[in-house]
């Protein structure tokens, strides 16, 4: 989607210009499987920080005991 015809909505939320790129470049990593924090003292902006995908647990590999 154009920022040009997704911008309305959030002007109207009180998010500015400059704010709404952050968020679509912030998704946009986010999407290409990238950890994106927004380091900003704007809890607006702040709110709209892609979620972190939980972490997955790894396990142990066995180990390849000799017997000798």
């Amino acid at each position: 989607m154009v920022l040009a015809h997704e911008f309305p909505n959030f002007a109207t939320q009180g998010l500015a210009l400059g704010n709404t790129t952050i968020k679509r470049v912030a998704e946009y990593y986010s999407k290409l499987g990238y950890q994106v924090e927004i380091i900003t003292g704007d809890k607006a902006l702040k709110s709209y920080q892609p979620s972190q995908p939980p972490l997955t647990p790894r396990r142990r590999k066995p180990e390849n005991k000799r017997h000798d």
